[in-house]
């Protein structure tokens, strides 16, 4: 008889939802608390996993900073050239641009004052942040550009 295949499916599904749960957990953290006012045992107790457990899917934060900015970012949703589709006018675009971002900014207005400080310490989310920024000027320029062109 062949042995059985191994397959680490349950195992990849429980292992995915403990990851999700701890960055969950770190997200929500770092609204209230900033994320170097967060400790792994406030996300390990938040998270309901062991201490070593988020500790063995980031080790530090430059794992576990990236991850909770992407996942977040998902949430948030940072505008993009998107939502100037179909429009030619400028006073068009430049409305649904300053509602779109006026939107962003209330979704994200939890973490973004932390976020503001902590970045000076945090090189990782300086380069996030940094980049975030990029494409929100990249968006004006776009929004802008009609008006430029004339």
């Amino acid at each position: 008889m062949a042995p059985r295949a191994y397959r680490m499916t349950r195992r990849a599904a429980a292992n995915a939802e403990t990851r999700r749960r701890i960055v969950d957990a770190a997200i929500a953290l770092h609204a209230e608390k900033g994320i170097l006012g967060t400790s792994w045992p406030d996300i390990a107790k938040r998270a309901d996993v062991a201490l070593g457990t988020v500790y063995r899917h980031f080790p530090g934060l430059d794992q576990l900073v990236p991850a909770c900015t992407s996942e977040n970012a998902l949430r948030v949703r940072p505008p993009g050239v998107g939502i100037l589709a179909g429009l030619t006018r400028p006073e068009d675009r430049i409305g649904r641009f300053v509602q779109e971002l006026f939107a962003f900014y209330g979704r994200s207005a939890p973490w973004t004052p932390r976020a503001g400080i902590d970045r000076q310490q945090l090189p990782i989310l300086d380069t996030i942040l940094s980049r975030r920024e990029a494409g929100l000027r990249a968006l004006v320029e776009e929004t802008l550009g009609p008006l430029r062109r004339r």
